[in-house]
């Protein structure tokens, strides 16, 4: 490996998080020599937030256009930064000043400086742009400013275009995109239309959007990944979506905040279930990403018979429903072997825009439906989250390990933000399962390399004689305990881990040990907790953390004892 792709590799680590993360330790890299400069600079440049972080609005002024040098100098610097951008994000800061300082630079041609008039001058700034980003406010400008907006940056190299408009904006907004888009040849791989484009919208789409949309679809052929909102998926959007012939992953999302608003518009989709698809209709789909609501994702799922065929990877997302509602409507008893027949990973959030009750997380009769389908004998990866952890006691865990035979990867997890909501008052916790819970899985799938699940190891530590020690496995498992409570007697707890995972490379985690040592603590959800309250649940944090930590050392230390 050369030293620049190893400075490469350092530096990215400088920026994690492109978005959020500060480029000052990257720029001042950039200045300390001539090595670490180039370097630094690609990375910095690579995925840019706003095209104002380029230097477009400094151009020579239109006397100095004729002045061959100072143009050529400022085209340069634009070029030296240009060329290292991979992504970028186009918003409301891209201004008519801004298009006015690219236009004179197309324009320069009128001065005698570029002698190609037919040549575009954005993709000699930007020969490396492959990931674009637009994002138009709805104002009152007129359409052909907002159509100048998408076109100056709809350069050939773009493979990946994701279409977002500010809140407010309207089915004319997305037409304009569309238009623009459709005005020009790309060979895209991927395509979004953000989902929050017009959340809520009571009205169905118009016909102009519809069509602008299915001739976008059918003009490319060699997508790979498309996302929708659903409040524009139709039937002929969906015919044209099956007739992509390098299509893999279809994503098809609804917002959550929106979900429980009656008046929000879904379109119907009846008839798409008797539709006559063309031979080989979503023959490359292998991952299907549902978000919508819950009485919603079975018509969607089963909205014809070829959506699903050959999916691998399924993920589903809706609000959490009322308590009584069940699976059969997603799984039904009848749900015959050839649904889902390939199908190996499976995740489903449910997610929740206010607090819900700590008991009250989803319980085994809820679930059986789904372990009880056919495919569930051969997933490998299955992801459940819940805002509560999961009310089952060990022989419901028992019975859903045994319809797991192959599972792989297995995780039930809590969502990390109610945490300190969790551990309030233990005897509400809704934690039935026990450390016992765990070796039920150790013993029903073989295969398993990973397993999150929250037990209650605090009021009922598993002394190690009460349960048969298993056959000592042949491979590492990661095992995460999130906000597991634990006890004083940690020992025993450590003991039981060495016993019944006793491969030396098994790592033992939990989530507490994440909060304690996070430097920002979540805000309290409530106003009437006082500071006492707060300091005494971040301290039973701090507390958790530790004696997770001690049982996954002494645990460790046990295992090479016994071998």
């Amino acid at each position: 490996m050369r030293i620049s792709e190893l400075l490469h590799h350092i530096f990215q680590n400088l920026n994690p998080d492109p978005e959020r993360g500060s480029r000052h330790d990257l720029f001042s890299c950039s200045l300390t020599c001539k090595a670490f400069s180039e370097v630094a600079l690609d990375v910095m440049c690579e995925n840019l937030l706003s095209v104002t972080l380029l230097p477009f609005t400094s151009p020579p002024e239109d006397k100095d256009l004729g002045n061959v040098e100072a143009y050529f100098d400022y085209l340069e610097r634009l070029k030296f930064y240009g060329k290292r951008v991979r992504a970028m994000r186009i918003h409301s800061k891209l201004t008519p000043e801004l298009l006015k300082c690219i236009a004179r630079l197309q324009d320069a041609n009128t001065y005698g400086i570029k002698p190609d008039d037919s040549t575009p001058i954005m993709p000699v700034i930007l020969p490396g742009l492959t990931t674009l980003s637009l994002v138009l406010p709805s104002t009152d400008m007129n359409n052909d400013l907002n159509e100048a907006r998408i076109r100056t940056f709809l350069l050939p190299t773009v493979k990946n275009l994701s279409l977002h408009c500010f809140p407010g904006a309207g089915h004319e907004d997305l037409i304009i995109m569309l238009r623009s888009i459709n005005s020009v040849n790309l060979r895209l791989s991927s395509l979004t239309l953000d989902k929050e484009v017009f959340k809520g919208s009571p009205q169905p789409p118009p016909a102009e959007l519809e069509l602008e949309l299915t001739t976008l679809i059918q003009a490319l052929p060699h997508l790979e990944s498309l996302s929708l909102p659903l409040s524009v998926v139709t039937v002929p959007v969906l015919v044209s979506t099956a007739g992509l012939p390098e299509l893999k992953k279809l994503k098809l999302s609804h917002p959550l905040q929106m979900q429980s608003v009656r008046s929000t518009f879904l379109n119907p989709l009846g008839d798409f279930r008797s539709t006559t698809l063309q031979r080989g209709a979503f023959f490359n789909l292998r991952s299907l990403e549902i978000n919508t609501k819950f009485d919603y994702l079975h018509k969607l799922l089963y909205a014809h018979s070829s959506l699903a065929s050959r999916i691998t990877h399924l993920s589903l997302t809706s609000v959490t429903p009322l308590s009584h509602f069940t699976m059969e409507r997603l799984f039904p008893p009848s749900l015959s072997s050839s649904c889902f027949p390939i199908l190996t990973h499976f995740s489903f959030t449910f997610v929740s825009s206010f607090p819900i009750p700590k008991a009250n997380g989803l319980i085994a009769n809820l679930l059986r439906p789904l372990f009880a389908a056919p495919f569930a004998s051969h997933l490998t990866s299955l992801l459940l989250e819940h805002e509560a952890p999961f009310n089952m006691n060990d022989e419901e865990y028992d019975e859903m390990a045994r319809r797991l035979p192959n599972i792989e990867f297995l995780r039930f997890e809590v969502a990390r933000h109610r945490l300190p909501r969790i551990i309030l008052q233990s005897q509400q916790r809704g934690i039935r399962a026990s450390l016992v819970a765990l070796v039920s899985f150790s013993k029903h799938c073989p295969g398993l390399r990973e397993i999150a699940l929250t037990v209650d190891a605090e009021m009922r530590p598993v002394p190690v004689g009460e349960v048969a020690e298993m056959p000592r496995g042949t491979h590492a498992v990661k095992i995460d305990m999130l906000v597991s409570p634990v006890c004083e007697d940690f020992v025993v707890v450590a003991t039981f881990f060495a016993r019944h995972f006793p491969d030396r490379r098994s790592e033992l985690t939990s989530s507490w040990l994440d909060f304690a040592e996070s430097p920002k603590r979540p805000k309290p959800l409530y106003r009437e907790y006082d500071n006492e309250l707060r300091r005494d649940r971040e301290d039973l944090c701090v507390t958790y953390a530790s004696r997770w930590r001690s049982i996954a050392e002494l645990a460790h230390k046990g295992k090479d004892t016994d071998t």
